[in-house]
């Protein structure tokens, strides 16, 4: 059912969850990779080896790390509330809404008020200002 380590630290099985997390890791991994891989094979200078060896290293572990956050910095959907059951998206308020989103997004309260004869006006919620006016 699970797939064994393959960096032999654990010996351990993986259980699936974390095999597709693995295997989401290392196509998410090959978009921060920095090209191909040099080729220490053919090189004779041992201190130069080494160098490239160590750098090639670190670059592995930099788009391994770029990788693991990439979820996190760059949501792959946003903008949108989804209700629980048969709660409605209209009675949720802005100030809960506020308290859910991040501070840059909580600072965007904006209401938009429109009449029957046309009118539109857009308000900054916190200043009670007037941005935009249309008639």
């Amino acid at each position: 059912m699970g797939a064994k380590e393959e960096n032999g630290d654990g010996g351990g099985i993986r259980p699936p969850i974390e095999q597709e997390i693995s295997k989401e890791l290392d196509t998410n991994m090959k978009k921060y990779l920095r090209g191909e891989g040099a080729n220490l094979e053919i090189l004779k200078d041992k201190k130069l080896k080494g160098q490239l060896a160590l750098r090639e290293e670190l670059y592995g572990k930099s788009a391994k790390a770029a990788a693991k956050v990439e979820k996190w910095l760059m949501p792959s959907e946003g903008g949108y509330l989804e209700a629980e059951g048969v709660e409605k998206t209209w009675r949720i308020k802005q100030d809960a809404i506020a308290r859910e989103v991040d501070i840059l997004s909580s600072r965007n309260q904006y209401d938009i008020v429109c009449w029957t004869q046309g009118h539109l006006a857009v308000v900054d919620m916190k200043n009670m200002n007037l941005i935009k006016e249309i008639q």
